[in-house]
């Protein structure tokens, strides 16, 4: 399966595959082919990790991007800044709820909101997402 991603001005996103979320909430970060900053994952987080792997555990890989996080990556540092992604796949109305956590290091610089906009574009190349 090819792994969706996006660019942005400053970031690079993909998608986690289970795997790597399964690394993530097992502290295996030395494991990862990203190297994220130490501050990223806080104990809500590791919750929903663990929410999306049985998610993910139960749908079809295909479905996989609307499930997963997306990690974001600062293209200066090459460092894995924070995560994004979509609780699930839009609903009857064309919705999709996104959840996002970021390393205190790098908040306050508008990061965040260009990890947003960078899903939202990918998102919108469904047909079912408005």
């Amino acid at each position: 399966m090819t792994v969706p991603q996006m660019q942005s001005t400053h970031l690079l996103l993909s998608t986690l595959s289970i795997s790597e979320l399964i690394q993530i909430n097992n502290d295996e970060w030395d494991q990862m082919a990203i190297s994220f900053d130490s501050e990223i994952i806080s104990n809500s987080f590791q919750s929903a990790i663990t929410k999306k792997i049985q998610k993910m555990n139960g749908i079809n890989e295909k479905l996989h991007p609307w499930y997963t996080y997306w990690s974001i990556v600062d293209k200066a540092t090459k460092k894995g800044i924070g995560l994004v992604g979509f609780k699930g796949e839009p609903d009857g109305n064309g919705y999709s709820e996104i959840g996002y956590g970021m390393s205190p290091n790098f908040r306050k610089r508008g990061l965040m909101t260009e990890a947003v906009k960078a899903i939202m574009e990918w998102a919108r190349l469904n047909p079912n997402c408005s």
